[in-house]
């Protein structure tokens, strides 16, 4: 019995269907049944007029009128489905031929998710290029972006060419009547002109006797790559794929100029990027899924997992909990503003910590090593910050009134700096190995060493200093006790 989809029901006054499930499953089902083998003869060429109607369905899609795009691809045997991914709970409007398809006009998606990405992520050779599909779907996820679109046809389905010999299912090469070439050109733009946050990722595949050398080979269709492509090389040669990586530079195979997908978005000034990776790769998933978390990190920001690069600037108030889980490569920006709750790293650190500024009105907590010079807190410390782990750094100047009790536990391997400010009682337990500072101001409860002191203690003044400018202190001073544990947080 045939079946893709989980819950599947009709809206009659809306000619569209409403089905929810796993859009993983969804890519899968429409895989083995909607797309046709090689040379097989059964791809339905459209005419101009049909392959234009694909295209302006889809737009209708971005519009919001499902209604009009299910009334142009109904006389093709296409549906028009809103789909709720049940997987990540986003809803997503597709473009879908029925059971028993005759056309192979491809299957296209586009995300109604609150604050998509742009990008766009294309999979022309589904068949030729096995696990295109799987893979571009994933990406899709991962990435939220705004777009999916996958071919339904086998490149080589059938032998009518173009002048320059590109077969007509060859959807990434074709130049005449071509309806993943109408879905991509509007699924890149905005209605009325360039959308500047679109962008497209297109997935490939290649036989490994074709650059034995290389594992991947990253084309814009032209001989100078950008930044923003060699960038994504080089995550790809050093993150835990290790991967043997060329960008096309105007020499080499697989170099994508023919593209008509790229032909059409570099005059817009539309990032595009053909992504070739051999068959060894495509055959591991967790390969497959290096590639996606690459791409990710490279092109969209506020992800989590690895980031191999530059993290942007946060800029104002952060009212909730900031949290990295996976393993920061790159340097970490200034962070401005107010971090109003509790800011944490699960991870290690290899990069530089940036300065904190404004209030921390909780606990900045490190569960790993640091492996960075620690900034200097600026302001009184009035809470508690905890550092887990070795820190084997030269620890900062503190500034301001201690207005509790001050602890240190463990071994201290760096030089202690000037303590500046009442000391109202001091506690260290553990052996310490470098000399204490000088110690200013009055000593108004015990200073107790539960450890080894082999430095030497200074004098301890006997009658409080004279500040000059400054009216008599009459009484004893009240303070808060509140512990300070390790590396400081300032507010």
């Amino acid at each position: 019995m045939y079946a893709y989809y989980h819950l599947a029901y009709y809206i009659p006054e809306a000619s569209f269907l409403a089905e929810s499930g796993s859009f993983t499953a969804q890519v899968a089902n429409v895989y083995s049944n909607l797309v046709n083998a090689t040379g097989d003869g059964t791809y339905n060429i459209p005419t101009a007029a049909q392959a234009d109607d694909m295209g302006a369905a889809f737009g209708k899609i971005m519009a919001g009128d499902l209604a009009g795009a299910a009334a142009l691809v109904n006389p093709y045997a296409h549906d028009v489905v809103k789909f709720t991914d049940t997987d990540v709970a986003r809803d997503y409007v597709m473009i879908r031929e029925r059971p028993s398809p005759t056309r192979f006009w491809g299957f296209y998606v586009w995300s109604l998710a609150t604050a998509p990405t742009g990008m766009c992520v294309e999979a022309p050779h589904t068949k030729a290029d096995i696990h295109t599909h799987t893979q571009g779907a994933a990406l899709f996820v991962k990435a939220n972006a705004r777009a999916y679109l996958m071919s339904t046809t086998h490149r080589n389905s059938v032998t009518t060419t173009d002048a320059g010999g590109n077969k007509a299912s060859d959807l990434a090469n074709y130049t005449g009547n071509n309806p993943f070439q109408s879905v991509h050109a509007v699924a890149v733009q905005a209605p009325a002109d360039v959308d500047p946050d679109a962008y497209a990722m297109q997935i490939h595949g290649f036989a490994d006797a074709t650059d034995p050398d290389y594992d991947i080979i990253l084309s814009e269709g032209q001989a100078s790559p950008s930044q923003r492509t060699q960038d994504l090389a080089a995550d790809l040669r050093t993150g835990p794929g290790a991967f043997r990586v060329r960008v096309y530079d105007g020499t080499g195979v697989l170099s994508a100029t023919p593209n008509v997908q790229g032909q059409q978005s570099r005059p817009l000034g539309v990032y595009w990027l053909h992504v070739e990776q051999n068959t060894t790769l495509r055959n591991s998933a967790v390969s497959r899924g290096i590639v996606e978390d690459a791409i990710v990190a490279e092109n969209v920001t506020g992800v989590t997992g690895n980031l191999s690069g530059t993290l942007p600037a946060a800029t104002g108030a952060t009212s909730g909990a900031v949290t990295n889980t996976g393993q920061l490569g790159g340097s970490l920006p200034p962070a401005s503003g107010t971090l109003a709750a509790s800011a944490s790293v699960a991870a290690h650190l290899a990069g530089t910590l940036p300065t904190l500024t404004g209030s921390l009105a909780a606990a900045v907590k490190a569960d790993g090593a640091l492996a960075a010079t620690l900034p200097a807190p600026v302001g009184g410390i009035t809470a508690q910050a905890a550092t887990v782990g070795s820190i084997p750094v030269t620890l900062p100047t503190v500034t301001g009134i201690l207005a509790g009790n001050t602890t240190v536990i463990g071994d201290l391997s760096g030089t202690l700096s000037a303590l500046v400010g009442t000391f109202t009682g001091a506690t260290v337990v553990g052996q310490l190995t470098v000399a204490l500072p000088a110690i200013t101001g009055g000593m108004a409860a015990t200073l107790t060493t539960a450890g080894i002191l082999t430095g030497v203690l200074p004098a301890a003044r006997t009658t409080p200093p004279v500040l000059s400018g400054w009216p008599p202190l009459v009484g004893a001073p009240t303070v808060r006790r509140l512990a300070v544990v390790g590396a400081a947080r300032t507010r």
